[in-house]
């Protein structure tokens, strides 16, 4: 009687189910990325307009008189900022 229990299968959902959930699960995720893929665009927009509207004068004279420890720093700075926004949106960029 065990052996017949175990060997009944009924399939509860249909595969058409499945597979029309699982696309609206995908096109929420492209949606996300979309959302959050214009807004770090608008991000970095704005923050570039007030980087210049900070220093209006001529911004190649400003990159020019700094010396390479501060461009360093500098470097650092933003290779660890990226590394951050990145894990922190880690499960944004994960597929399902």
């Amino acid at each position: 009687m065990l052996e017949q229990i175990l060997k009944y299968h009924q399939q509860l959902i249909s595969q058409e189910f499945v597979d029309s959930l699982m696309n609206r699960i995908q096109k929420q995720y492209q949606q996300r990325h979309l959302i959050l893929g214009v807004f770090i665009t608008l991000g970095f927009i704005a923050g570039i307009l007030g980087f210049i509207k900070l220093w209006p004068t001529n911004m190649l004279n400003y990159f020019d008189n700094l010396n390479h420890e501060t461009m360093l720093v500098t470097s650092l700075c933003v290779v660890a900022l990226t590394v951050f926004v990145t894990w922190l949106l880690n499960d944004e960029f994960e597929r399902p």
